[in-house]
């Protein structure tokens, strides 16, 4: 990187190649003549020296035991992850308790709709029965219950049946 600093080009981002003897001959030819030119610029590049010269005396860090198994390890559980379905992917992503969370909204959800779909029960709330009431009016009236045929009677008894069957017993 170079930039302008009082009309004289700053080369401090090229310093590190220039150490590093990464730069072509015009670009590291320029740097020596920049670095004859500007103490500033020689200070630091004498600065670099120093650090690099420290960093060299140091000796690299070694891995913990197991370092390779692991690493290893991780790697091949990655490979697996990435040839898994996208589908499955983004299903290892989600929480456990975001699943369950789920299940039982869902299964709260279906709890609330077969209650609702299931018919009262309290004698305050169940639907009129015309054929029982249909039956005492006869009795209350003879004359009228003389007019139903036996066919009719035997509609109105299974009528009867039918609603005081509460959908649990078996037929």
């Amino acid at each position: 990187m170079t930039r302008e600093r009082d009309g004289i080009r700053d080369l401090t981002g090229e310093l590190g190649s220039y150490l590093d003897g990464e730069l072509p001959g015009d670009a590291r030819e320029r740097i020596e003549a920049s670095a004859s030119a500007d103490p500033a610029l020689r200070e630091q590049l004498d600065q670099l020296r120093r650090l690099d010269a420290a960093l060299a005396e140091l000796s690299p860090p070694e891995p913990s035991p197991g370092f390779e198994t692991r690493f290893r390890a991780r790697l091949a559980a990655e490979r697996e992850r990435r040839a898994r379905p996208a589908w499955r992917r983004l299903l290892d992503r989600l929480e456990l308790s975001h699943l369950l969370w789920g299940a039982g909204g869902l299964a709260a959800a279906s709890a609330a709709l077969l209650l609702a779909q299931r018919p009262p029960t309290d004698a305050a709330f169940a639907p009129e029965r015309p054929a029982l009431d249909l039956a005492i009016a006869a009795e209350a009236e003879p004359e009228a219950w003389e007019l139903l045929r036996e066919e009719d009677l035997e509609l109105l008894e299974v009528l009867e049946i039918l609603e005081d069957w509460d959908g649990t017993a078996e037929i």
